[in-house]
């Protein structure tokens, strides 16, 4: 391949990045993108993107993320049906908010998660 060749080669790499890039921006809002990549020495990477943010992860963080996505999917929902329960019950909301918090210190996480609005939440 001569140099100029390389060189078209290179420029239409970048113009399909930049493609790309324009796309995710345009449609992405909110969204967490998440696809795949691979650098110029061949080592994998997932790349994510969520408005103006973006990140790289190794393929094992990309794991790690998705183990704790679920964990947390699945405590969300516990946490969710015990609120119904409670509520059902006759505890106010605000019992049921602490209980929750000390549910949530006691798994790891922080008691202030049900004080946060919750805008992407179903009602």
């Amino acid at each position: 391949m001569s140099a100029s060749e390389r060189k078209i080669a290179e420029l239409e790499a970048e113009v399909r990045k930049l493609r790309h890039l324009l796309t995710r921006q345009l449609g992405g809002g909110d969204t967490l993108w998440m696809e795949s990549g691979v650098n110029e020495h061949g080592k994998a990477f997932v790349h994510l993107h969520w408005g103006q943010e973006a990140g790289q992860l190794t393929p094992a963080e990309a794991r790690e993320h998705a183990v704790a996505m679920l964990e947390v999917a699945s405590a969300t929902e516990h946490d969710a049906a015990l609120w119904h329960v409670l509520r059902e019950a006759d505890f106010e909301p605000e019992i049921i908010a602490g209980l929750l918090g000390l549910m949530r210190e006691r798994r790891g996480g922080t008691p202030d998660a049900s004080a946060v609005a919750g805008e992407g939440a179903p009602d």
